[in-house]
């Protein structure tokens, strides 16, 4: 057996998607980073594997508008759309190994697994000094050495091999205060799936089960659990077995979750039930997509009351929003409902302190075994989100060795530091804003801008349902309108709300209500308001109460980011209300048209200068320049009144952060996000004269760097000449430096 010795200045073990990231945003930094994967593919529970789709704040939710996820997971999933719209797991595998092969500072390891940890005590506690890790297929053992290491294993492996304390199972409601935890403690963890997948022969195949497979119609289980006819050839998340109490993973569980999957298909082929005749098993995963195991206290454990009531943190790094989605603690053979879906009333910060090892000084814990309960960990689990923690702990990883400091030892300044760090990188958490450069002095002038009306393609429409629009105020409305005509005399009940976060859309205070009075015969017109109201950068939630003696006009090409939602009755048994406890009655979901409407402010919200205010996303307001939807090529100006030496521009176009980018589905339904600008140029206004200081075709990539030699210069234009499909050209953010 080989013994290698390996030195970097970061180990980062495990290679899913959000161990990626970390590497990733560390390598572009500078560090040297070794990246350890045990299995042969990369991209854990999102590999070619168990092929879960990458779901992070913009799933489960009402409110969770513009919440998609940001920086090196958003560079690579419209990647996978341009590349993969289909959804194809290998290819999205193959595009992760891309994104590593592109960074020189990276070195993976695949097939390793973390076999040792050698430590040292430590006034604080204790450090990792090197990492043993085994390539059996290669016959070489490594003895890893770095400052820092960050445990990206999904199961805590390094984490538990270095003597950090770690929980597991249920925190009792009394551990946290938190309502949604059961009364007394246990070892149950969210259960994990074995994914298969079946296709269509072309031709009849009888199916014989094992051995090992159980008569589904003989047992009680199809009282309590269907497998759905629209997907029989595939496994659905709730295919879960195990009981929750033993190891993550090991020969008796995967005996389990094998004779789960082949007692499901035996039932789909062999009942009669289902149109699967010439159907036939092409894939059982040799890996349980797990979900839960170690659970690593930092110095915050992220808790259900952080997510209820959004709290904000200092040192907020990364966000999450989908539902704390909590499990039968029995899974597929539980008699209670397969799961229960708590919605939030919207996102919510995560502190780094979730990141940290209050045990071992050189440690990130990192993935699904950082630091939350396990009610919070219902929610903050998915790949998404842990992201978002992901990219900061690459981030921090090289301010600690900057400022030589223990990554639990950061200041405020270092907080601070870390947030503008993950800024730069594209990434984003609600209330951050980037430290500006030579923008912030320049005059911003465009060739057009965006009006606040959407009333294109109409249609009409009866009030059959509470519906609601939600745009952005800077301040106040000078007058709002909507376009409406009646079938009978009648009134229209109007009311205007705000959430209490600037990064929230729930309607959560009531500031103003009005009602219309409309009458029966009248043409479609538009109906004023004038709202009296102030608000400090809010999206408003304007609802309008059903009527269906009312209709409403409805408009096919919204071209602003206003949101029309309607509200329907809840008929999903496991839809809840986090803050509440209790099923929801009814639900608001967001719609494809949007409500005709006029509206003016004091400002126009699309104005250039939105460019370069620091925000790279709707968050509170616009936060980025729009074209008028003329068709044409625009241009976006920036003149300085003294000289600017420049070597760098860095465009932000918008990509339409309301857009859900499937990686594993095909359900995907373009392959380039229209608002993205697809052809440009640069141009510098010199004592030389005009220059070129490059451009962009076929662009389909949200950031776009311009690099060239040092130029001085007064005058910078972007003149844009095509959009991915959007009749309107829009900008988030434009950087110089």
């Amino acid at each position: 057996m080989e013994r290698i010795h390996i030195h970097k200045d970061l180990i980062v073990a495990g290679a899913g998607v959000s161990g990626i990231c970390c590497a990733v945003q560390a390598a572009r930094l500078g560090l040297q980073v070794g990246l350890i994967e045990a299995s042969g593919y990369l991209g854990g529970n999102a590999g070619p594997e168990v092929r879960v789709n990458v779901n992070g704040a913009d799933g489960t939710s009402e409110f969770n508008l513009y919440s998609r996820t940001g920086g090196i997971l958003d560079e690579i999933v419209v990647e996978n759309l341009y590349r993969n719209p289909q959804g194809n797991a290998f290819h999205f595998e193959a595009l992760l190994e891309d994104v590593i092969d592109r960074e020189p500072n990276i070195q993976l390891f695949c097939g390793t697994a973390v076999e040792g940890v050698e430590t040292e005590e430590t006034e604080g506690g204790k450090r990792i000094l090197s990492v043993q890790v085994g390539c059996w297929k290669e016959e070489k053992r490594y003895s890893f050495t770095a400052p820092l290491f960050a445990d990206h294993t999904g199961d805590g492996v390094l984490g538990a091999l270095a003597g950090a304390q770690y929980m597991r199972g249920r925190e009792s409601n009394r551990t946290f205060g938190e309502p949604l935890a059961p009364e007394q403690a246990d070892d149950y963890v969210l259960l994990g799936t074995l994914n298969y997948h079946a296709s269509d022969i072309g031709k009849p195949v009888k199916y014989v089960p094992p051995d090992c497979a159980w008569k589904l119609e003989e047992t009680d289980i199809l009282k309590f659990r269907e497998i759905p006819a629209d997907s029989f050839y595939s496994s659905r998340w709730f295919y879960e077995i195990g009981g929750g109490t033993g190891p993550a993973e090991n020969a008796e569980l995967m005996k389990q979750h094998r004779a789960l999957v082949y007692s499901i298909w035996d039932y789909v082929k062999n009942s009669g039930r289902y149109q699967a005749e010439n159907y036939d098993l092409d894939y059982v995963s040799c890996t349980i997509g797990k979900r839960e195991f170690r659970r690593f206290p930092g110095n915050w454990i992220l808790t259900e009351q952080d997510l209820t009531e959004r709290r904000m943190f200092e040192d907020c790094i990364g966000y999450g929003g989908w539902s704390v989605d909590l499990h039968a603690i029995h899974g597929f053979l539980d008699q209670d409902l397969p799961n229960r879906h708590y919605y939030l009333p919207g996102i919510y910060q995560i502190p780094f302190r979730c990141c940290v090892s209050r045990e071992v000084e050189n440690l990130f814990p990192g993935g699904r075994c950082a630091s939350f309960s396990h009610v919070a960990h219902g929610s903050a689990r998915v790949m998404g989100t842990l992201c978002t923690m992901g990219q900061a702990v690459g981030a921090a990883a090289w301010l600690s060795l900057r400022e030589n400091k223990n990554p639990g030892g950061f200041s405020e300044t270092d907080i601070k530091e870390l947030q503008q760090l993950i800024l730069e990188s594209d990434g984003w958490a609600p209330g951050l804003s980037r430290r500006r450069g030579p923008e912030a002095e320049a005059v911003v002038t465009a060739s057009s801008v965006m009006e606040e009306e959407c009333m294109g393609g109409l249609c009409f429409r009866p009030l059959e349902r509470d519906a609601a629009l939600l745009l952005p105020v800077e301040k106040r409305m000078e007058h709002f309108r909507l376009l409406l005509r009646a079938r009978e005399d009648t009134e229209l009940k109007v009311q205007f709300f705000c959430s209490e976060r600037r990064e929230g859309y729930d309607p959560g205070i009531l500031l103003d209500q009005r009602s219309i009075a409309l009458h029966r015969g009248d043409d479609a017109r538009w109906y004023e308001i004038r709202p009296d109201f102030e608000v400090e950068g809010r999206f408003v939630f304007v609802r309008l109460t059903a009527n269906p003696a009312v209709e409403a006009g409805w408009s096919e090409g919204n071209c602003t980011l206003a949101v029309s939602l309607l509200q329907r009755e809840n008929q999903e048994e496991n839809v809840w209300d986090a803050v509440t406890g209790e099923r929801k009655e009814f639900v608001w979901e967001p719609v494809q048209q949007c409500l005709a409407y006029q509206a003016r402010q004091e400002k126009n919200i699309y104005r250039p200068d939105q460019a370069v205010n620091g925000y790279s996303r709707p968050f509170g307001t616009a936060n980025c320049w729009r074209s008028a939807a003329s068709g044409g090529p625009q241009c976006l100006r920036f003149c300085w009144e003294k000289e600017q030496v420049l070597s760098e521009v860095k465009i932000r176009f918008s990509a339409d952060y309301n857009c859900r980018i499937y990686t594993h589905l095909d359900r995907n339904a373009c392959r380039v996000l229209p608002e993205i600008t697809r052809d440009y140029a640069v141009f510098a206004e010199t004592e030389e004269g005009r220059i070129c200081l490059g451009e962009g075709k076929d662009n389909y990539r949200r950031e776009n760097r311009i690099c060239f030699s040092k130029t001085a210069c007064r005058e910078i234009a972007i003149e844009l000449y095509q959009t991915n499909g959007a009749p309107y050209f829009s900008v988030d953010e434009v950087i110089f430096c």
